[in-house]
């Protein structure tokens, strides 16, 4: 057997620094101790985020174009948007093959069932991994037929595995895969790296009599900033004695900062982006340590990494009752859950919970138990480790 030390490479055409990046990251930490590690993604990337990877031994390449992340306002912007992202795939997959090297898995972030033609070439030379973070869309008839095509040809793939990021995304593949396949697909949680978070448990918070609430994303709208910048209003007196910080990996548009300034929330409401290469991961954690509440309004999301972190740091967590949410905690007993989308009732839950330090204490203190039993890197690692050696052997 070759005593070749296997490759591993991180593939993804998006410049912005999302769950995903660091749900790769988090693994790739873990698996260095056996398999080099390569990152492609594009030149605009967040600079903290390649010195995250450049933290961890990772070999960064980039690439000179990214896919356009806003929603297409006609026709024309989407036929656009798509050639650019045909464009920045391209370019990612090129640089992804002429780095892999002879004993290699490439572990892309791109969507199968619109990427079909793309990983169908790649396969005839590379072994493949893709992790599914959020539910699958449900397009029209003919579109989703199309769908349940591409993923059932490429499932049946000796070189390419599908992963999901929860049951809940495993779950949302019901039609477009048959069940025997669907079933027996892996499930590897977000992972939190224990190590990292227990370097920031005992750091003193600076506390200047307020309830300090954080959340953790991308400044876009499906993150539920709106909605949660009018619940801070619909509070009332009830949230005078609270600070509200969203820490975002970019800062918000001029647009977006100018909605913020007119939503009625004075200095209650403030941003931080943590996009410079000395705003390290220790330094986010750490500000979510400092937290006394952490809220995450999402309107759609996955299972993401920034609840199961502020869990396992100790922070209380009120997030939505979407997609795979649920799964990281029971509700009412590990953390809160909200229906996305209701601005009166994330109001009533932030009010209820602001004006109780006992009840946070308890939250908190259940959820880091959860978190530290279920999502554990080494634990999802293991999962993927697996993936990466089934298809290094075949």
């Amino acid at each position: 057997m070759s005593t070749l030390r296997p490759r591993v490479v991180y593939a993804w055409p998006y410049g912005s620094l999302g769950g995903s990046q660091i749900y790769l990251l988090k693994i790739a930490a873990v698996l260095r101790e056996h398999y080099d590690i390569v990152a492609v993604m594009p030149g605009s990337a967040s600079p903290a985020l390649v010195e995250y990877w450049r933290q961890i031994g990772a070999t960064c390449h980039f690439v000179p174009t990214e896919v356009d992340e806003h929603v297409p306002a006609s026709l024309a912007d989407r036929v656009r948007r798509r050639l650019r992202q045909w464009r920045t795939e391209g370019a990612v997959v090129r640089a992804a093959t002429a780095h892999a090297g002879p004993r290699a898995v490439l572990h892309l972030d791109f969507a199968p069932w619109t990427s079909f033609w793309m990983m169908r070439m790649l396969l005839s030379r590379h072994a493949v991994c893709v992790t599914l973070h959020t539910r699958m869309p449900r397009p029209g008839r003919l579109r989703a037929q199309a769908w349940a095509w591409k993923l059932t040809w490429l499932t049946r793939h000796r070189r390419f595995r599908l992963m999901a990021a929860s049951a809940h995304v495993r779950d949302s593949l019901d039609g477009y895969l048959p069940e025997a396949i669907r079933a027996a697909l892996p499930v590897a949680y977000s992972p939190v790296d224990l190590d990292e978070i227990d370097a920031v448990t005992d750091t003193a918070p600076n506390r200047d009599g307020l309830v300090e609430v954080v959340t953790v994303g991308q400044f876009i709208d499906r993150k539920g900033p709106w909605p949660l910048l009018d619940a801070i209003r619909r509070l009332g007196p009830a949230g005078a004695g609270a600070r509200f910080t969203w820490l975002c990996p970019t800062p918000p548009t001029p647009a977006q900062q100018a909605r913020i300034a007119d939503a009625g929330v004075g200095d209650r409401f403030r941003w931080r982006a943590f996009d410079q290469p000395g705003d390290t991961r220790a330094r986010l954690l750490a500000a979510v340590r400092h937290a006394d509440l952490f809220v995450l309004p999402s309107l759609e999301e996955g299972l993401p990494l920034a609840i199961v972190e502020a869990m396992a740091l100790g922070v209380p967590v009120i997030a939505t009752r979407t997609n795979g949410v649920p799964e990281a905690f029971a509700d009412e007993v590990e953390g809160l859950l909200v229906e996305p989308g209701d601005v009166d009732g994330l109001a009533r839950t932030l009010a209820r919970v602001i004006a109780d330090p006992a009840r946070r204490a308890a939250l908190g203190a259940a959820g880091a138990v959860r978190a530290r039993r279920q999502f554990a890197s080494r634990e999802t690692a293991a999962v993927v480790a697996r993936v990466y050696q089934q298809l290094l052997e075949r």
